[in-house]
């Protein structure tokens, strides 16, 4: 069973994948998609693409160190955790003070909550066309 450290290793690079795997190359997409999305091993990895175990797990350690810099530099995986809170704050307070306030007042504040969560799903999943 794998350790706490090494799942949330994973998921952060998952995570910092989503939201820079542009700013990679084809081929670093290639590895870290066979490696962290298909369960492929660095040996399978490198039989495939043709290349040592050890290029395979050198170039996998430059993606992940790739990934962690555009966070530093940009921020977005950090923005978006902070706008999710936000989000999910404005919800429970609206919770709070929804009966508080006109039917009308009601309607347009929940639409508003509607389409920021909606364009934070769409952000979720790359949808562009938001």
């Amino acid at each position: 069973m794998e350790s706490p450290n090494i799942i949330e290793k994973v998921s952060r690079l998952t995570r910092l994948y989503d939201f820079y795997a542009a700013l990679l190359t084809p081929r670093q997409r290639q590895m870290f998609e066979l490696h962290y999305f298909e369960d492929w091993s660095y040996a399978e990895i490198g039989e495939h693409l043709t290349i040592s175990r050890q290029a395979v797990y050198d170039q996998l350690a430059r993606v992940a160190d790739q990934l962690e810099h555009y966070e530093e530099l940009l921020g977005l995986v950090f923005a978006d955790a902070l706008q999710r809170d936000r989000t999910k704050n404005l919800v429970a307070t609206w919770a709070e003070v929804k009966g508080a306030v006109s039917p009308l007042l009601q309607e347009r504040m929940e639409a508003s909550i509607r389409e920021i969560q909606h364009l934070l799903d769409a952000g979720e999943r790359g949808d562009s066309r938001v």
